[in-house]
């Protein structure tokens, strides 16, 4: 006994040194993004691939808008706010300035790139214009005053503005580079403006300003560690500004703000949990068992059953979810029952050895079963669920193994028998299960029948809810900030998007071109929004602006060569700026290049590249004007689909949550099976009736009352399949009026509903939902466990007194 004691504690050791590794080599990550629980459409690679980027766009900017006080106040607590996060290594970027969002390096590279494809590359004004002075009849009013455009350009950059555009001016007379450069600077946001001083501020329907700065965090901001560094590098930076402007408003709006919200949220529901949870679970152990010893050892054995559930999660997954963390806690609850089994035997067999070989059976066979209802979970393709099955089956096992190892031989002296064990009897010889005697098939027919019949009533009067809401619900504070920013911003509907596809990159962003300008069109655009296309025209479009310029300012005798001429350059010089011009012919800036430059870090992100077999692209959303006429428009594309990614992962917990019902279904057919082969069929279905009798009239008490039901209440059933047949087998086992068995089965009662229960309290709809639905449930299931609980020899042979 002793050996195997040492055993489990070198496993426990071993597990130590293998979660301390992960967590020192950084291995080891907690990470609070809920979405990284939602499932994915797997069916539809391109939809998949579209929702997944559109869930990481602008996941790491912060947004902060200062309005009131004076400008001056602004302008330095907006400095003293720059100040402190840029020394902050939570962040990577401060921009603060037009110029912050490029590095000098990067500029340079940048003004290189446009000036080596400056015969490609053309402004949206300068393409306009040239395409008027390519159509339009020579000496025409329309031509003339195009050539003045690009004429009186020229003059200035001569005479006024110097050189500019990354060249000498006898290379690009017209700035063509320099003014293509400064159309596609990066725009954060549809509304935002940029001072003189290179600020960017907006203006509120009032016509007061507000200055707007921007943040980028160094990492994930639902990585635990890098929340923890960004939020007090923001709670500094705040503090900082307020000690600049007094009077200022500062609204900050980020998924940092939510991840905070989040993981503070977890923290404090783990530690409420927890040791809520430890405090009963003590205080019943001393009631029911005299000693410390055994909540000590079945601490223990609980604790090993989590390291392995923490070491195997983090290695199947690669993180652990805060949220599986918070349901893990819970744990506890549920893999003490093992404990509680063994010492409760030991109550009446002290010999260690003789009280493991009779609960071992029983004990096994709940495993089991618990372990086919969380089994069930992994297969489905949801990554939240199939997490939290992984940590609570592996913790489940893992506490089985304490109890098989640990506990014999380190159990010490037997407890001691008390008020607890006395009671137990009572309710084992005059509870529920008297009513049993003699009328138990009866008894069963009559249940069932009652479960077919509630269980009409729920499915009839149910209402579902499938909303992303029961994963998280925001404070509505923090949402208001989120929604004054965006709409100031004029940024609102970040979660729509439409996606182009095509068979080359050259068909996809022609696609996008024309479904754009489409969007665009009209004194009110149908929508505002974002795509490669704004700072990146096709080759084609490309070609057409060479071309174009080779018939117009290039052309032999052209505007280039008279503005030349009246500069005071040599014949020579101008037909070397000629042959630059000719050299050019086809030197096109690939998308590839684009997309590797500077150029595109404010869009590269929008295109999905080789997906499923296509090339394709997303056109983000800000705002939509007129919805019906944009859902025309792209219904008229048929290579184009609108994705609203919130409407589609509600879509997909509907469907998991269908697919768990029928999942449910299916455990209770296997429970059903591996339970027969042990008790029969009418043994195997009274141990499952109280667990699925308790189901069905939870889930009619939420139909009465009007509440939603939801994917995660199903977990909670799921839950309760395996703790309520445990409960079944546990007394079925016993003998008529073995005390012992019940004492076990209601400290298990208690201590879960401990555990569980206390996710009532939780801030997060679904596991609130989980926690209320496996109370009620497991008060239920103990009832009717306890009345068809009596042994099936006794329950046949016995008459009512």
């Amino acid at each position: 006994m002793k050996i195997r004691a040492a055993l489990w504690l070198l496993g426990v050791i071993a597990l130590g040194a293998i979660l301390a590794g992960l967590a020192g080599s950084g291995r080891l990550t907690v990470r609070t993004d809920l979405m990284a629980l939602l499932p994915t459409p797997q069916h539809d690679a391109l939809v998949n691939a579209t929702v997944h980027r559109m869930s990481t766009f602008g996941q790491r900017r912060v947004t902060v808008l200062l309005s009131g006080d004076t400008e001056a106040h602004r302008r330095r607590a907006l400095q003293a706010m720059a100040g402190v996060l840029s020394a902050s290594p939570a962040f990577d970027q401060v921009i603060a300035r037009a110029d912050d969002a490029l590095s000098n390096g990067q500029r340079k590279h940048l003004t290189q790139l446009y000036f080596g494809h400056r015969f490609h590359l053309l402004a949206p004004a300068d393409a306009k214009a040239l395409a008027t002075l390519a159509k339009a009849p020579a000496g025409s009013q329309k031509a003339e005053r195009a050539r003045e455009y690009f004429t009186n350009r020229a003059e200035g950059r001569l005479y006024g503005l110097g050189v500019g555009g990354g060249g000498r001016f006898v290379d690009d007379p017209f700035g063509l580079a320099e003014a293509y450069q400064r159309a596609t600077l990066p725009n954060p946001a549809p509304n935002l403006r940029i001072a003189g001083d290179g600020t960017f501020y907006v203006v509120d329907k009032q016509g007061q300003r507000i200055d707007v700065m921007f943040a980028e965090t160094r990492d994930n901001p639902f990585s635990l560690a890098s929340e923890s560094q960004a939020t007090t590098a923001l709670r500094h930076a705040r503090a900082a500004a307020q000690a600049a402007a007094p009077k200022a408003d500062i609204r900050i709006s980020g998924v940092v703000r939510h991840a905070a919200v989040a993981a503070k949220r977890a923290k404090f529901e783990m530690s409420v949990i927890g040791t809520g949870s430890l405090i009963g679970i003590i205080v019943l152990m001393l009631w029911a068992f005299g000693r410390v010893r055994p909540f000590v050892l079945s601490l223990a054995a609980v604790g090993g059953g989590i390291l392995l559930a923490a070491v195997v999660t983090d290695v199947v997954f690669g993180s652990i979810h805060m949220l599986t963390l918070v349901f893990g806690t819970s744990l506890v609850g549920v893999s003490i029952d093992y404990c509680l089994h063994f010492f409760a035997q030991r109550l009446a067999t002290p010999d260690p050895a003789t009280a493991l070989a009779r609960v071992r059976r029983p004990v096994l066979l709940g495993l089991v079963t618990s372990v086919i209802a969380y089994g069930g979970m992994v297969i489905a393709p949801f990554p939240g669920l199939r997490q939290i099955a992984v940590f609570t089956a592996t913790g489940l096992i893992g506490g089985w193994l304490g109890m098989l190892l640990l506990l014999p031989g380190a159990g010490g002296p037997a407890p001691r028998p008390g008020r607890a064990l006395r009671l137990a009897g009572l309710w084992r010889s005059h509870g529920p299960s008297r009513l049993a005697i003699g009328h138990e098939r009866r008894l069963i027919a009559g249940l069932s029948g009652l479960a077919i019949v509630l269980g009409g009533f729920a499915l009839w009067q149910l209402s579902p809810d499938d909303s992303v809401r029961v994963l998280y619900n925001p404070p509505p504070q923090l949402l208001k900030t989120d929604r004054q920013v965006a709409n100031l911003l004029g940024s609102t509907l970040s979660t729509h998007a439409v996606v182009v596809t095509g068979s080359s990159p050259a068909q996809v962003l022609s696609r996008e071109t024309t479904l754009v300008d489409q969007l665009h069109a009209g004194p009110r655009p149908a929508a505002a929004v974002r795509a490669i296309t704004d700072a990146y025209p096709p080759v084609a479009a490309q070609k057409a602006n060479y071309a174009r310029l080779a018939d117009t300012l290039y052309a032999p005798h052209g505007p280039m060569a008279q503005i030349l001429a009246q500069a005071g350059f040599k014949p020579g010089k101008i037909t070397e700026a000629r042959q630059a011009f000719s050299a050019a012919h086809g030197h096109t800036l690939s998308l590839s290049d684009w997309l590797a430059s500077p150029a595109s870090l404010s869009l590269r992100g929008l295109w999905l590249g080789r997906v499923d077999g296509r090339d394709a692209t997303i056109i983000r959303i800000d705002r939509i004007n007129d919805a019906a006429r944009f859902h025309r428009i792209v219904s008229n594309h048929s290579n184009a689909e609108y994705i609203d990614s919130v409407a589609r992962i509600s879509s997909l917990l509907s469907h998991y949550r269908r697919l768990a019902t029928w999942l449910l279904g299916l455990e209770y057919i296997l429970a059903w099976l591996v339970l027969w082969r042990a008790f029969g069929a009418r043994g195997a279905l009274a141990l499952l009736l109280p667990p699925a009798l308790a189901s069905i009239v939870v889930l009619a008490i939420f139909a009465a009352t009007g509440a939603t039901f939801a994917l995660f209440n199903l977990v909670a059933l799921i839950l309760l399949l395996g703790l309520g047949a445990d409960y079944g087998i546990f007394l079925r086992t016993a003998p008529a009026n073995h005390a012992p068995a019940m004492l076990a089965v209601g400290l298990s009662v208690a201590t879960t509903l401990l555990a569980f229960g206390l996710l009532g309290l939780s801030h997060t709809p679904a596991l609130h939902e989980f926690g209320l639905t496996l109370a009620l449930g497991l008060t239920l299931t103990f009832l009717l466990a306890s009345l068809l609980g009596r042994p099936a020899a006794d329950t046949a042979t016995s008459r009512p007194d």
